[in-house]
């Protein structure tokens, strides 16, 4: 996978206090260097990919992955798990249940 960039990424998140990526977005956060050492996820069909190409980082196949100032989900239906785990997160159970089950699927 071959993405490049116009910006420098690393220099750009300096202040961010959340850094999350969806799908193939852990491949940026990758070659940025920010994965390394963490854990992370991306779409299961490029885990091994991802694996390959960022060997200081431990892909592992799930659907999130909280490393405290950055999160990865696996694919991009993930993005709703992602925004219930950060509603979670930044404002409890409560407000996380309310807002799953105004979704169409199967979040609750």
């Amino acid at each position: 996978m071959n993405l490049e960039f116009p910006w420098n990424i690393s220099r750009s998140i300096g202040t961010a206090q959340l850094i999350a990526s969806v799908c193939t977005g852990a491949f940026i956060l990758g070659r940025a260097r920010l994965l390394d050492g963490k854990q992370a996820t991306t779409h299961g069909s490029l885990l091994d990919a991802f694996r390959a190409e960022f060997p200081r980082i431990d892909g592992i196949a799930t659907r999130i992955v909280d490393e405290g100032s950055i999160v990865t989900a696996a694919s991009v239906s993930s993005r709703i798990d992602l925004s219930l785990h950060l509603l979670l997160r930044w404002f409890g159970p409560e407000v996380r249940t309310r807002s799953a089950r105004n979704l169409d699927g199967p979040w609750r």
